[in-house]
């Protein structure tokens, strides 16, 4: 630090943007404060809020008066958002742009950047470098904004020759590089970061909009800031949540149409190809799956043999995700004539049904969802737009049901009453008047398998429980379901196969698992859960123990009564 450094005060205001990455903040802050103690630090956080966090943010508020912490209480308001809002908050000339896992060392040469700024005047923005894993990593370039196709082009680096210098740094005039920079607050201010953008793209279309605003950038090699520090802990619960936000399809749906864009060619020579989604049913097709790939294929083949531009997403909560897999898998599959590519998203191990349920639900936008397990395989006869024919003609009805046939044989039905009588869950028979929409045929009903479309507007109003992560997610899920305005419907006419895999024996245990069928019972103050065939799982609350045994058909009757 330079004994001049004070004349930096009031020049410069850091931005940090954190969000479900705490303990890279934490060191990312206390860098600047050690190194740079004579910037502005503006902290923006929409993530979760903790005690640890609360302590380490007013020990900042007590003891440096540089510093403004912004407490989001909306979570997730995306970086863009966040990133304009500390804009306005900035009272400097210039502010200085970077991530929340970067480690500030005297390597970075903030106050060598900010002197380049006050004596190069045509230039708004300064780059500098990271390095990740001791590997300096490149991302300046140039762009080709051709209509319809975008191009990055890298900067040369060879030619040493063709640098220019200035306050101790060389430089290169460019378009774009990393999101670690000094900048003209001013010239920020007339771009800013599009808000309809969380994280992905944003940073590629807010340089594009610099280029395209007439601010000039220049890249510098000379100041080197550290990406992700080997830290000493991280959260496990940030480790695993914070993938699941990175990259969104919204965000890159709104990126390419924003710029009217069906292709874009990054400085590696890979193109990303858009196309403008085709009309479509308004389904998502939603599938939880682990450790059952030859199933997965199996349902995902059979759909694309009856509707190649289904829209497929799919939850895995295996231990690794395989994105190879997924890769060659999606390839076979435009092979057979799928038009829309899937998507594949990374979820917790062991997040269980009901956590990847309702991740998929809140990942998705069509209007409708069609809830699959992984272990089915479509027929001729597995027709999801008859299930909505009956929804749009009827809006009281929240689901429509479907039948399967296990192991490609046997009907399963499962749709009928479900109530609570005393401390028995009871699972009845529910002979209602059939109906007909379109001359398909469908009653009402209380419950159904987990094949059917559902409005999306239901999940407005309940979702799974994701502490049941598998036994009794079902029942719970449906016994709430009464207490909504929405009506069940079963439509017999769409069917599809049931072929069930437990040869892996990572699945076997996993599915077998009782701990939350017991917090089932205790969530519904029940002992006994009783389906149709008279099967009885008996809860002992003082034990911990969970009997299975049948009762007869008169002692069931006796029980609906």
């Amino acid at each position: 630090m330079g004994k001049d450094s004070k004349k930096y005060r009031n020049k410069v205001s850091v931005i940090v943007k954190t969000f479900l990455r705490d303990d890279y903040m934490y060191k990312c802050v206390l860098s600047l404060l050690e190194h740079y103690p004579d910037f502005n630090i503006i902290i923006v956080d929409d993530g979760y809020k903790t005690d640890e966090k609360t302590l380490f943010y007013n020990s900042l508020r007590d003891k440096h008066k540089t510093v403004t912490i912004i407490e989001v209480d909306e979570f997730d308001i995306g970086l863009c958002r966040g990133r304009n809002m500390a804009v306005k908050e900035a009272k400097t000339p210039y502010v200085l742009i970077g991530d929340d896992d970067f480690l500030y060392t005297p390597e970075a040469k903030l106050y060598k950047m900010v002197d380049f700024l006050e004596k190069n005047k045509e230039i708004d923005l300064l780059s500098g470098s990271i390095r990740e894993n001791d590997k300096i990593r490149h991302y300046e370039g140039f762009f080709d904004l051709s209509p319809g196709h975008f191009t990055f082009n890298a900067l040369s680096l060879d030619d040493v020759n063709s640098w220019k210098k200035s306050c101790g740094l060389k430089y290169s005039e460019c378009d774009l590089a990393f999101n670690f920079f000094v900048a003209r607050t001013d010239k920020v201010e007339k771009v800013l970061w599009d808000e309809k953008i969380k994280v992905a793209y944003e940073h590629a279309d807010f340089f594009i909009g610099m280029k395209k605003a007439g601010h000039k950038v220049a890249y510098t090699p000379d100041c080197v800031v550290i990406h992700k520090p080997v830290l000493g802990r991280i959260s496990k619960k940030e480790f695993k949540e914070y993938p699941l936000f990175r990259n969104r399809k919204t965000d890159r749906i709104r990126f390419f149409t924003k710029h009217k864009l069906n292709a874009m060619t990054d400085m590696q020579g890979r193109t990303d190809y858009f196309e403008v989604e085709q009309p479509d049913e308004g389904i998502d097709y939603i599938i939880k799956t682990g450790h059952r790939r030859q199933s997965l294929e199996n349902l995902l083949f059979s759909i694309v043999e009856f509707n190649k531009k289904a829209k497929i997403y799919i939850a895995d909560d295996e231990k690794r995700f395989d994105a190879v897999y997924y890769k060659d898998l999606w390839e076979r599959l435009f092979a057979k004539g799928l038009t829309v590519k899937p998507t594949a998203f990374n979820c917790p191990h062991d997040a269980g049904l009901s956590y990847c349920r309702n991740f998929l639900i809140d990942s998705t936008k069509s209007p409708y969802i069609f809830l699959l397990d992984d272990d089915f395989v479509f027929t001729k006869d597995t027709d999801p737009m008859k299930m909505v024919k009956i929804l749009e003609a009827n809006p009281s009805v929240g689901v429509v049901g479907g039948m399967l046939f296990n192991d490609g044989e046997n009907e399963m039905h499962f749709e009928g009453s479900i109530s609570q009588v005393g401390t028995d869950i009871i699972y009845g028979y529910d002979p209602k008047y059939w109906q007909k929409t379109d001359d398909i045929k469908w009653r009402l009903t209380e419950c159904v398998l987990n094949f059917g479309v559902f409005r999306r507007e239901v999940f407005s109003d309940l979702k799974w429980d994701t502490e049941l992560k598998i036994s009794g997610e079902h029942t719970d899920f449906y016994l709430r379901f009464k207490n909504t305005k929405w009506q069940v419907a079963y439509c017999p006419e769409v069917t599809a196969l049931h072929i069930q895999d437990l040869t892996n024996k990572e699945y076997k245990q996993l599915r077998s698992r009782k701990d939350f069928l017991k917090i089932l019972f205790t969530k519904h103050n029940a002992d006994r859960l009783i389906y149709h065939n008279g099967l009885v799982y008996h809860f002992y609350s003082d034990t911990g123990e969970i009997e299975t045994y049948r009762i007869n058909k008169e002692e069931y009757d006796k029980k609906l009564k």
